[in-house]
């Protein structure tokens, strides 16, 4: 995946307060006074049959067709002289409520939450009766080339994009009973009929009938997977799944999908090509589904080449501009947004549509344009298409920048204020005899903003009261759990690879993001792993993280990477947390009974061409002092030495670090203990367990440092 630069990290801090974002936020303002100001009313591009007109029509599907057409493709509204009235959409309301729950994420203000609360409730009053499960359809008989869909009849493309809007008000309200609402839409899409094919299985339109149509099928599969996700629905993700295979099976080979596979459905335009990008995104988010990463990729790249003027005005199909329309206006400001962690070109080119449209297609008392023919605009006040779509895109867009209000502005190059809620993380932790110290381990990942999706703590054979104490927490919460392994004597490090295997074995086909390494004797603050998981948004090559570590919490500038020769390259093994594609990639913690398995496993990811960085913005406490599980301090050092040999460490590189060493604590000592491991490794030829492309890998990295400390120790003299 692409990867966010540094000059963009800090234009993305820096943009807030600028006046592009005072622009966005006036013009969010400005809609959305608009919207209240009418009680939520406005019109439809597809409510010409709500005209009085609608009798001489017979019913018949062609003269609905041509009534509604007429009302649709006029170059002015003729609506209030046929009788149409403005009225409350269900996908306004949707969108509506979508936007304020941005707008509150955003700014916190309460005025957005409890609007976003009044959409919900009317949302939850105002579904389909057509169904004993949520699912909401038009106000109004809606006819198309594919057949007339009645009033009152449910879709999947309304009913999941208001369900996505129940599910973030879920989390951002903290609130259950939205999340039963989503659930229940599920429910309600695993219903519908579907095309069974050899290749995937495509999800109906509506229910009445098979409509086999790529952004409903991929809007309908996001649905599932993300509330799937959610709640352990596996039946629901296995749909979701077979529903991408369907159309990720049917992309173009330039990336682009017809509106559906018919010959009366080839046609490719913008907002449609949105939906099914942010559906395949928010798929592989909540899955941890990577196999339909390339279609993404491919399909953002042709939706960035073919959808945009040099000005950032949106253009309606891939081949033709005209008619602009507010709907792709909105859906490319969105999808862009939604895309900026992978793209560097992504957000510039939301801002630039963004300032595009409202300096083109909104009107002074603060409501949005409904189409630009480019001889004349049409000026008509549509509800969800137009002031709602834009209200949603645009508050997406001002929360994506607004994260940067909560940096100074000497932190600008910081990337921890990216959103890090897509990202789900699970951990394991090998113990043995840890009664002393797991406790507050457990405290420290219970008190988290972000907890995990499940913890997996390994019982190494303990004979204390470990597996007490964790089953005393895991009583309380499900998402901890013991797992027991046979009893043994000695404690080797391979025991640790074993235990964490054994772990992972548990997790492995659940769907999360980043797994984590995490020891059972270390303690952090609240925020800890939210701050590492901003990182993992923020860097999509990013496969291993960490922090550093105190073993002294009352010195906290005394941490392990407290000196000028400290490599941010490495992740100390108290903490280590993996994107899964990484961990996969470098075949997980290989069992070495004399240790290093930590340093193999970054090694190897870096090798791989994974990022790997600690991060010296947080710090953990290691409640035992590292590698005295058994042994002395004195010891220690000598095996460390021993260690740096065994893992292929150059000798005039190790050399120059037991020298440096020399200054640490134990003073002179602690280096020379080091010097004679390595040494006497040496002399015995001790067998080294990593492969000669890992050894040079390694040895090219520590003179390329120790070149770089030298030359710019020289510069400095």
């Amino acid at each position: 995946m692409l990867k966010q630069t540094p000059a963009q990290s800090s234009a993305l801090a820096a943009s807030y307060g600028s006046p592009l974002w005072r622009k966005l936020e006036q013009s969010i303002q400005g809609a959305t006074r608009w919207v209240e100001e009418n009680q939520y009313r406005a019109y439809d591009p597809g409510d010409g049959c709500n005209s009085f007109l609608h009798g001489l029509t017979f019913n018949r599907l062609l003269l609905e067709r041509l009534l509604q057409q007429a009302v649709y493709r006029a170059p002015m509204n003729l609506r209030p002289l046929l009788g149409i009235r403005p009225h409350t959409s269900t996908k306004g309301m949707g969108y509506m409520a979508w936007g304020y729950l941005r707008m509150f994420r955003a700014t916190g203000s309460d005025h957005y939450r409890e609007r976003a609360e009044y959409c919900l409730e009317w949302l939850i009053q105002n579904r389909s009766t057509a169904s004993r499960e949520f699912c909401w359809g038009n106000h109004f008989s809606f006819s198309t080339r594919a057949g007339k869909i009645p009033k009152g009849e449910p879709t999947i493309v309304w009913s999941s994009l208001i369900g996505q809007a129940f599910l973030e008000a879920s989390e951002t309200l903290n609130a259950p009973r939205y999340l039963d609402v989503a659930r229940s839409v599920c429910a309600w899409i695993v219903s519908l009929p579907r095309e069974e094919t050899g290749s995937g299985t495509c999800l109906s339109y509506v229910g009445f009938k098979q409509s086999s149509i790529h952004n409903s099928n991929m809007l309908g599969a996001a649905m599932l997977a993300c509330t799937g996700a959610k709640t352990g629905d596996k039946a629901a993700l296995e749909i979701a799944q077979q529903a991408m295979v369907y159309s990720c099976k049917r992309q173009r080979p330039d990336g682009a999908w017809f509106y559906g596979e018919e010959p009366k459905y080839l046609w490719i335009d913008n907002f449609h090509t949105g939906y099914n990008l942010d559906s395949l995104r928010r798929y592989m988010e909540a899955t941890g589904d990577r196999s339909f990463e390339s279609h993404m990729l491919r399909g953002f790249a042709f939706f960035k080449k073919h959808f945009f003027e040099a000005d950032g005005c949106p253009r309606y199909y891939h081949n033709q501009k005209y008619p602009v329309d507010i709907q792709c206006a909105a859906q490319a400001i969105d999808t862009l947004t939604l895309f900026s962690d992978l793209d560097p070109d992504a957000l510039p080119l939301a801002q630039k549509v963004a300032s595009w449209t409202i300096d083109q297609m909104q009107d002074a008392d603060g409501h949005f344009f409904y189409r630009d023919l480019g001889w004349t605009k049409i000026q008509t006040p549509m509800l969800h298409w137009g002031q709602a779509t834009m209200i949603k895109a645009l508050s997406h867009l001002l929360y994506r920048l607004s994260a940067g209000a909560r940096t100074s502005v000497a932190d600008a190059q910081r990337t921890d204020f990216f959103p890090a809620r897509l990202l789900q993380y699970v951990l394991v932790t090998p113990a043995r005899n840890e009664e002393a110290y797991i406790e507050n381990t457990i405290r420290s990942v219970l008190s988290q903003t972000r907890p995990p999706k499940k913890w997996i703590i390994v019982s190494d054979g303990s004979t204390d009261r470990t597996e007490e104490i964790v089953q005393k927490y895991a009583a309380q919460c499900d998402w901890i759990e013991l797992l027991r392994m046979p009893e043994h004597r000695d404690r080797q490090f391979a025991a640790k690879a074993h235990c964490f295997n054994a772990g992972y074995d548990r997790l492995k086909g659940g769907a999360f993001d980043i797994i984590g390494n995490l020891d059972a004797d270390i303690s952090f603050g609240s925020d800890y792993f939210e701050f590492l998981l901003g990182k993992f948004s923020a860097l999509p090559q990013l496969g291993v993280a960490g922090t550093p570590y105190l073993e002294d919490a009352s010195q906290p500038q005394g941490h392990t990477y407290g000196h000028r020769f400290a490599q941010l390259e490495h992740v100390s093994g108290a903490c280590q947390l993996f994107r899964r594609d990484c961990f996969e990639a470098v075949g997980g913690y290989n069992p070495i009974k004399g240790g290093g398995i930590d340093w193999i496993a970054v090694t190897t990811a870096r090798l791989n061409g994974w990022q790997t960085r600690t991060f010296l913005e947080r710090t953990c406490v290691h409640h035992r002092k590292l590698g005295t599980g058994t042994d002395s301090p004195w010891i220690v050092r000598f095996r460390y030495g021993q260690k740096a040999y065994a893992m292929g460490g150059h000798p005039l590189f190790e050399g120059l670090r037991g020298l440096f060493q020399t200054q640490q604590r134990p003073f002179v000592l602690g280096g020379i203990l080091f010097l004679a491991g390595y040494f006497w490794a040496a002399l015995k030829r001790m067998e080294r367990p990593v492969s000669n492309e890992l050894m040079q890998f390694h040895r090219a990295e520590q003179m390329g440092r120790l070149r770089q400390l030298l030359w710019g120790s020289a510069k400095r003299a």
